[in-house]
This record gives structure tokens, C-alpha cells and sequence, in this order.
């Protein structure tokens, strides 16, 4: 359980992306250190370098017959509300309070890392 939070918590910092795009991420949107996102709520095409770290963890992570990274217990893609639940829940089982976690965001992210990639600027967009 523990190295799946910190797959989930990897890919929710080092893309700085909402979580209905998280939750459709999986191994098709990697380039190399890069993945591609079309944001759901901007309709934009968003290319992410992936930091290193994040590279590492997808690396260990076991490359299963899955369409995303984020998968529930029972195998199937999480839906973004259904991934809010699951992320809360693990929050309360290890006694994170919602400072604690900003406080880890703020920690471990740069407002330079995530400016470009946040989806509040004009990119490209996506081709449907």
C-alpha cells in the first residue's frame, strides 16, 4: 500500500496536474522522461518533462496489461472522484492532515517547475 501512495503522490507532484488527468495517465503518454497529457478541463496538449524521481518510481513499478498508473484494488482505472476517496482515505489511515500534505507540495515543488505545466497558460490544443 505504501508504494502505491508513493506512485500516486509521485505522479500528483511531478505533473502538477488535477487529478481527472492523473487518473488517465498511464504508460502510452510516456516519451522517453516525458508524458503527455491532454487535459481534460482545458481540452490543451500538455508535454511533461518527468523528474527523475518520477522516472525511477514508474520504472519500478510493474509494467501490468493496464491502461493507467492509477489502479483501484480491484484492477480498474480510477475515476477522478473515485481517486479523491481513495487518496482521503489513505490520508486518514496515516494521520495526514490536509496542512501536512500542502506542506509536503509546497516542500517538494517549484513554482518554476510547475508554472509551464499547470494548464493555465495557453499550450497546444488537444486533437480529438
Amino acid at each position: 500500500m505504501k508504494r502505491q501512495l508513493k506512485q500516486h503522490l509521485a505522479l500528483l507532484l511531478n505533473t502538477a496536474q488535477r487529478r481527472s488527468d492523473v487518473v488517465r495517465m498511464g504508460r502510452k503518454h510516456v516519451r522517453g522522461d516525458v508524458v503527455d497529457v491532454c487535459q481534460q478541463k482545458t481540452g490543451k496538449f500538455v508535454p511533461i518533462p518527468m523528474h527523475p524521481e518520477l522516472v525511477r518510481i514508474l520504472a519500478a513499478t510493474p509494467a501490468a496489461i493496464t491502461p493507467t498508473f492509477l489502479m483501484t484494488a480491484y484492477g480498474k482505472a480510477f475515476t477522478a472522484a473515485g481517486f479523491g476517496g481513495w487518496f482521503r482515505d489513505r490520508c486518514d489511515e496515516d494521520h495526514l492532515a490536509c496542512a501536512q500534505v500542502v506542506e509536503i507540495v509546497v516542500d517538494l515543488t517549484t513554482p518554476r517547475a510547475s508554472v509551464p505545466i499547470s494548464g493555465e497558460h495557453s499550450i497546444t490544443p488537444c486533437s480529438s
